[in-house]
């Protein structure tokens, strides 16, 4: 799981009523983030996430919107042309964009930062390598390998591997053991990284789709990790970067992220010959897009388990309240045309066990998210809203690890009885 050291916070940041303060301070924060040599990463998502919390705040009227429309759609178009930060006002009208379903508007939908930002693939820190994988080699043991036999990029090659290991690329990180590494490729003939914890006698396979930020070797170190879920569930756990994450080649995109877990499924039912009854999905934040993707395709998987889930895109910029509209439901974001990850629309059709957790001090998803898809999922049993616990520190619950092993000792106990009804019947 995530380490605390990368855990990004963005509680820190005071808020203004003006568009020229909220403007002023997002330039400075910038230029200070910069001058601290900080990730592009961690830069665009403490500035962002810190707009988001001054957009609450932020208020001009209708006709002050629609004058300033215009001008605001090009700065949008102009910020993703020159990768700058997107401001206020652009967000205002792209949001705008949406609510009317502007066809003439719905390529600014595309290729405006709003939809940029949804991805935020970290600097990659790992690398797969050609060993033998009986042998435990020591770190001075990993020093001769040549480039040749290193994959920093996933590719063809490394297709039906079975001798792919782990490492890191730092130079005192030493070699993740008790893993399975390898490479599928997606039906956009993308190649994904993939990593298998695996148990010798396990209840389920937990297929995890990671949270944004961060790539499988975020989740092989620090505490809880892949070993440690394993342990603690006695399941085997599966996890996958997406496309343009980690060694995973391809670009982040929500189409790629579909066939990235479509591709690690299939494998496991192919290649590892894993029945689909014994698989639960697994999601985290972004990764429960995926994840509830998948489960309206595959209605036999066993169950599906969300962690602070997204509603949708838009939805997580503005629910309770819009960015011009101050104490106003948003309810007539339900029919954006250029919202996504639209998990709130697909939530219906999953018939299967459904566990949603999430945090009540969550600034960055709300716990709104969780609670509608709640409402609308017919499979939902009850679910966990952990109070005092955020976004990023929700893995740390030990309510919610002791929720999710309860959870699954359900499913066996009810499968159990499932088989005993078929031998009496």
């Amino acid at each position: 799981m995530i380490s605390s050291a990368k855990k990004l916070q963005s509680d820190e940041f005071s808020t203004s009523t003006t568009d020229s303060n909220i403007l002023d301070k997002t330039f400075l924060l910038s230029q200070k983030m910069k001058s601290e040599n900080e990730s592009e990463f961690s830069a665009k998502n403490r500035i962002w996430e810190s707009m988001k919390s001054l957009s609450q705040n932020f208020s001009i009227t209708g006709s002050q919107h629609l004058s300033q429309t215009s001008e605001t759609t090009n700065i949008a178009k102009d910020a993703q042309q020159s990768q700058s930060l997107i401001t206020m006002e652009s967000l205002t009208a792209i949001e705008d964009d949406m609510i009317h379903g502007s066809k003439k508007n719905e390529k600014i939908i595309e290729t405006s930062q709003l939809f940029q930002i949804a991805f935020w693939p970290p600097p990659r820190e790992y690398y797969f390598f050609i060993g033998d994988n009986a042998k435990n080699i020591s770190k001075s043991d990993q020093e001769p390998l040549t480039q040749k036999y290193i994959v920093r990029k996933a590719n063809k090659n490394c297709l039906k591997r079975k001798d792919l290991r782990f490492g890191f690329e730092h130079q005192c990180a030493a070699e993740v053991f008790g893993i399975e590494c390898f490479v599928t490729e997606t039906e956009k003939k993308n190649h994904i990284a993939c990593v298998f914890v695996r148990k010798v006698r396990p209840r389920y396979t937990l297929l995890f789709s990671h949270p944004n930020g961060s790539d499988i070797s975020d989740h092989l170190v620090g505490l809880p990790n892949l070993h440690d879920a394993a342990r603690f569930f006695n399941c085997n756990i599966c996890s996958y970067d997406y496309s343009g994450y980690g060694i995973s080649d391809g670009n982040p995109s929500e189409k790629n992220m579909y066939s990235d877990i479509t591709a690690v499924y299939k494998y496991l039912l192919e290649d590892l010959s894993i029945p689909e009854a014994n698989i639960i999905l697994w999601g985290y934040s972004i990764g429960t897009v995926a994840s509830i993707e998948l489960a309206k395709q595959a209605s036999k998987l066993a169950g599906l388990i969300l962690l602070a889930p997204i509603a949708s895109i838009i939805r997580t910029i503005c629910w309770g309240k819009c960015c011009w509209r101050r104490n106003k439901q948003c309810d007539h974001l339900a029919n954006c045309c250029g919202d996504r990850f639209n998990s709130v629309k697909k939530i219906s059709e999953i018939e299967m066990p459904t566990l949603i957790a999430h945090g009540v001090q969550d600034m960055i998803v709300t716990v709104e998210h969780g609670k509608a898809l709640y409402q609308l999922c017919p499979g939902a049993v009850k679910p966990l809203w952990i109070p005092d616990v955020g976004h990023n520190n929700l893995e740390n619950s030990s309510m919610l690890w002791r929720r999710m092993r309860k959870f699954i000792n359900r499913l066996l106990y009810e499968f159990f009885l499932y088989l005993l009804n078929l031998k009496i019947y």
